[in-house]
């Protein structure tokens, strides 16, 4: 399966196998190439609005990773090359946090807006502490 790409000026064709089987917006071209395993090459030309919020939640995933890189750098090289597969709210006696779960089953602490774009069953934890 050959994947290639045409800038038409107001989309990206994604071309499989030189056949036109989506049609994307430019700034959604870095998360397509990444995670266009998620996304499913039926008749439909446009992606759906189920697709654009796992393409628009990565976008924002990346500009996260990218502020911690300056920020945060130890942090940032724990969890530069992973992506969130869970969610989990921790509640303790006095507060709560949100948590994002990787695909290396590290758990770290999250602003609650990208815990808000990766939850689809929420899990909530009680904590003693």
């Amino acid at each position: 399966m050959a994947i290639s790409y045409d800038n038409t000026g107001r989309g990206i064709k994604v071309l499989v196998n030189g056949v036109h089987m989506k049609t994307i917006p430019v700034l959604l071209l870095e998360a397509f190439k990444n995670h266009h395993g998620k996304i499913a090459f039926d008749k439909k030309r446009r992606i759906t609005p189920e697709e654009r919020k796992l393409l628009h939640s990565y976008l924002v995933y990346l500009k996260w990773i990218r502020k911690l890189r300056k920020t945060e750098k130890h942090l940032y090289q724990l969890i530069k090359d992973t992506y969130p597969v869970a969610t989990r709210k921790v509640i303790t006696l006095d507060s709560e946090r949100f948590e994002l779960v990787l695909d290396n089953n590290l758990k770290i602490k999250c602003p609650e807006k990208i815990y808000l774009l990766f939850t689809e069953k929420p899990v909530i934890i009680h904590s003693n502490y």
